[in-house]
Parts: C-alpha cells; sequence; structure tokens
C-alpha cells in the first residue's frame, strides 16, 4: 500500500512490487540461506523480518537438539553443528533474534504514529 501513496499509479506500483517480493522472499531464508548469499546482498537479509522469523524457528527447534543426525558422508554429526557449519544458525542467538522483532515493532508502531500525525488526508 505504501508504493500506492508513493506512486502515480496503482499499475506502476503493483510493477514496482512485482520486482521487491521475491527479493524479499529470496533473501529470507526460504531458499538461498546466510552463508550462501554473497556479502553485499547480507544487509537485506538481516533486514528481512522473514529472516528473524525463519531464524527464531529453527534455531529454537533444533538448535538446542543434541542429538546427532546422519549425513551420506557416513559418520553422524550433531545437529547443533550441522546448523552452525551448514546453515550459520546458532541457538544461543535467539536473544538477538526476540530482540530484533521487539526492534520491529516498535519502528512499525513509530511509523504508524508519525503517519497519523503527519499525513492526514481528511483535513479540507
Amino acid at each position: 500500500m505504501m508504493l500506492v501513496a508513493c506512486t502515480p499509479s496503482a499499475l506502476l506500483a503493483n510493477i514496482l512490487m512485482t520486482f521487491a517480493l521475491p527479493l524479499w522472499n529470496l533473501f529470507g531464508g526460504y531458499l538461498i540461506f546466510r552463508k550462501a548469499i554473497p556479502v553485499w546482498w547480507r544487509w537485506y537479509y538481516w533486514a528481512n523480518r522473514v529472516f528473524w522469523t525463519f531464524y527464531g524457528v529453527i534455531a529454537s527447534q533444533f538448535g538446542g537438539n543434541g542429538g546427532s543426525l546422519s549425513v551420506p558422508s557416513g559418520s553422524p554429526i550433531a545437529m547443533k553443528q550441522f546448523l552452525d557449519d551448514n546453515l550459520g544458525i546458532r541457538h544461543d542467538f535467539l536473544g538477538y533474534v526476540i530482540l530484533s522483532h521487539f526492534g520491529f515493532m516498535a519502528v512499525f508502531v513509530m511509523m504508524f504514529g508519525c503517519s497519523i500525525k503527519f499525513l492526514n488526508f481528511q483535513k479540507r
């Protein structure tokens, strides 16, 4: 909806969203994990709210698991080690995940408050 307010037409906003949303989901951790993303794109990964949710779910559910995981090479490895080596997910990073969620909530509350205060379209 913000693009509709910033662009001259809804058609142009739809075209721009066609490019923005796939990138948002691509770097959210569904298809490309942090270790596979080039260094110059990691800012997009860290600024993505989907990434923080995805990271928190995996780290909280599997990061504390002390069990072993069988891999095709033959020797089993610990689940914690697999997540850290291949995906870059650590269980002790969960505090930062919680802080980031509260930070995103605070940013959106502030944006909403400023928008309601300064962007009043009902004046005549």
